[in-house]
């Protein structure tokens, strides 16, 4: 790749990390990112901080998000207005250990690889403050961090005892830091930076296939080769892992309600989803068979998207099909 610089190209060099205008995978981590917002939003509305505007009793709204746009809506109060300045605030601050104030002790991933609630769900239970913060667990004596007193309720439970001391353990190799924010690091990198090439890696290791190696695993890896525009490679894996937005998603998502049309675009007559969409739907049935008959593909009859997609791409390998009938 090379950039124009007053109209003169210069030297190319190998794109390495980052995001391309268009690039299919923006959307995505913007939706991961922005998904914590709506749920900093439904939360303070379960709280009753924030209330939702209802629209003539049928449905309510509090926050509308759309590319990098976000509305938030409610009534016009002052309590309104300083819930949003806490959602918002809450949103800003990044978490991990800095002062230990913005992390919970109990519910957050500070010291291991996961919640304490859940490595020690026996201490968690008989613990007496479940929402404290890392930070109100201790304090400084000069310079050396002190853990203070768990407050956990003694049952006579030596397993209990145990994994109280194994608690301790842990927590005498750590200490919050004097001053700094919280914030949020990955683990898996030496800069503790998050790279989306770690994260691919890591849950590509982390991978393990459920049964038998399927034939139709070739689609996944084959897709990401043919010579087609990148966002027809993205769609077609969406489509592989059901993760477009059809009518059944949208429902399983709570976007549509089962009182709104699920039906077919097409033909009506099922629930729109994205086997019946491509594969199933008597409609689409009918495309497929007229283009199968243009190529002499034979026998249309597909399982699944998986299979549907090796079979065609394997068809159009043909030299007869590449070069187009006489």
């Amino acid at each position: 790749m090379s950039v124009l610089v007053n109209g003169s190209p210069t030297k190319e060099f190998v794109v390495e990390r980052g995001l391309r205008q268009g690039d299919p995978l923006s959307p995505f981590l913007y939706v991961i990112v922005a998904e914590g917002l709506k749920g900093l939003v439904n939360k303070a509305v379960e709280n009753g901080d924030f209330m939702s505007f209802d629209i003539n009793r049928l449905c309510s709204i509090d926050i509308l998000q759309f590319a990098d746009d976000t509305l938030l809506v409610g009534d016009g109060s002052w309590n309104h207005i300083w819930a949003i300045k806490s959602v918002l605030r809450a949103f800003e601050i990044v978490s991990s250990l800095g002062n230990g104030f913005s992390v919970s002790f109990w519910h957050s991933s500070w010291l291991t690889s996961g919640c304490l609630r859940d490595i020690f769900p026996s201490l968690f239970s008989a613990s007496l403050l479940k929402d404290v913060s890392v930070g109100s667990m201790g304090g400084w004596v000069g310079e050396v961090w002190k853990w203070g007193d768990l407050v956990i309720a003694y049952p006579n439970n030596p397993g209990l005892i145990d994994d109280l001391f194994l608690l301790h353990d842990n927590l005498n190799l750590v200490s919050p830091k004097k001053e700094g924010k919280d914030k949020v690091v990955w683990n898996d990198s030496v800069d503790h930076s998050f790279w989306v090439k770690g994260c691919y890696d890591y849950l590509s290791s982390s991978f393990v296939p459920f049964g038998p190696a399927n034939f139709n695993d070739k689609a996944f890896s084959l897709i990401w080769k043919m010579r087609v525009p990148l966002k027809i490679k993205a769609f077609g894996w969406r489509c592989f892992i059901e993760k477009i937005p059809t009518k059944d998603l949208l429902v399983r998502r709570g976007i549509l309600s089962n009182f709104n049309d699920i039906s077919c675009v097409f033909c009506g007559a099922n629930t729109e989803s994205t086997y019946h969409l491509f594969i199933g739907c008597q409609v689409v049935t009918l495309v497929w068979k007229e283009v199968a008959g243009w190529i002499d593909f034979g026998e249309v009859g597909m399982v699944d998207l998986k299979d549907s997609f090796l079979r065609w791409s394997s068809f159009c390998k043909h030299k007869r099909v590449k070069k187009g009938k006489e």
